[in-house]
């Protein structure tokens, strides 16, 4: 079999970036799996890189910032941890010069490749603009809850994208919450829809240590977020929590690990002021991958992602693999199908509230009670959320 994976971004970045990159390096090992291609959004100074990391699949780039493409790659969020431009601001020019570059190196790579089925990522306006024009072909697309989000955000290419997306023929989503969604949203049957979960690289996020040393034997409660430096993943609510933490109970010792890269400079700007009047340590590593994040993780207690808006968090899986307990939002989904997966994981869940008053006052409230747990020491079996087990699964659905 023959694959096209597709996506209007920059794959190994953000969430549904890296979700693309390990399916496909997790199937090219899998019997029955021929050859690969990865059409996707780039910069020009990306490709070596790109290349590298996502052989043996060939890169079919369509390179933004360029005379084609005189503007930022559009993301799936409107604030995204590289430059980027936004759907809701998409002009007719863009629009066309868009859907012109990704059907030029589309047909590029159908020739090349001869696909027996293509992936894409996101169900939303190159997805759509994909199966109008491969009919021949079949088409499955994944759901990443932004594109639903964007969806609902504003009117871009209703009528095409309303039109073009139930006739994909099949759907993977990440959780059962999200399957009922998409079918609601586009009037699919859900016996269209996969749910697939999340996968994770049990080579490189799990207990054992390598470069860093273990974690320190004091009374310090070290935190770590990793993620898009942004409001929207909650960031500049955990640093007023922790102001909360430290009014009530000054006497706790807790630091705060920021690792990811930024997206808008006043969103930054925010957090940065923040962290400076922080009562605690707030160390910002910038953006951090593979063994080097699997390292911090481990010299960590606790890893906290308070964010307002999820499909299925890869980074909650991965720091569970390493061993550390988890402070996150209780958003739609996530939490059966972790609690259905992960049997006994150490996660505490924050009730999400519209109030930012009130959200703040309940992760302060966690963070205090888990400040005083003694550290975890049990390890939990993934051994069925592995990448390559996730690739087997999808496969077998072709």
């Amino acid at each position: 079999m023959n694959i096209l994976h597709i996506t209007a971004q920059k794959p190994c970045s953000t969430g549904s970036g890296v979700y693309l990159a390990k399916l496909a390096e997790s199937m090219s090992l899998l019997q029955g799996v021929d050859r690969q291609g990865i059409l996707a959004g780039v910069y020009a100074d990306d490709i070596p890189d790109l290349r590298k990391a996502l052989a043996p699949a060939t890169l079919y780039p369509v390179v933004f910032d360029s005379p084609d493409l005189p503007f930022h790659i559009f993301g799936m969020s409107d604030v995204m941890p590289y430059p980027s431009s936004q759907y809701k601001s998409m002009t007719p020019e863009q629009y066309d010069a868009f859907t012109d570059a990704f059907l030029f190196f589309a047909d590029k790579a159908v020739q090349d490749l001869n696909p027996d089925v293509i992936i894409c990522h996101h169900l939303y306006l190159l997805t759509a603009v994909i199966r109008k024009n491969f009919p021949e072909i079949p088409v499955f697309g994944f759901c990443h809850n932004t594109d639903l989000t964007q969806f609902q955000a504003h009117d871009l290419a209703h009528d095409l994208i309303l039109s073009q997306i139930p006739e994909l023929d099949g759907f993977f989503s990440l959780h059962d919450e999200q399957k009922n969604r998409i079918a609601r949203v586009f009037s699919v049957p859900e016996n269209k829809i996969h749910v697939v979960g999340a996968g994770y690289d049990a080579d490189i996020f799990n207990t054992r240590r390598t470069e860093q040393p273990d974690r320190q034997a004091d009374s310090v409660f070290r935190m770590i977020f990793a993620g898009k430096l942004s409001r929207a993943k909650g960031v500049p609510c955990l640093l007023r929590a922790l102001q909360t933490v430290f009014a009530q109970k000054p006497e706790l010792e807790v630091s705060l690990t920021l690792t990811g890269g930024t997206g808008s400079p006043d969103e930054y700007a925010e957090i940065k002021s923040l962290a400076d009047a922080c009562p605690c340590p707030v160390t910002f590593t910038g953006p951090v991958y593979g063994r080097k994040l699997a390292d911090l993780y481990r010299a960590h207690d606790c890893f906290i992602l308070p964010s307002l808006n999820e499909g299925l968090p890869l980074c909650v899986i991965e720091a569970l693999a390493c061993g550390l307990r988890v402070i996150m939002t209780d958003l739609p989904g996530i939490r059966p199908w972790l609690e259905a997966h992960i049997k006994d994981a150490p996660i505490s869940y924050v009730p999400v509230d519209q109030d930012p008053d009130q959200l703040q006052r309940h992760l302060a409230d966690t963070i205090m009670n888990q400040a005083e747990m003694p550290r975890c020491s049990s390890e939990i079996d993934l051994s069925s959320l592995t990448w390559e087990a996730l690739a087997q699964r999808i496969y077998e659905m072709l």
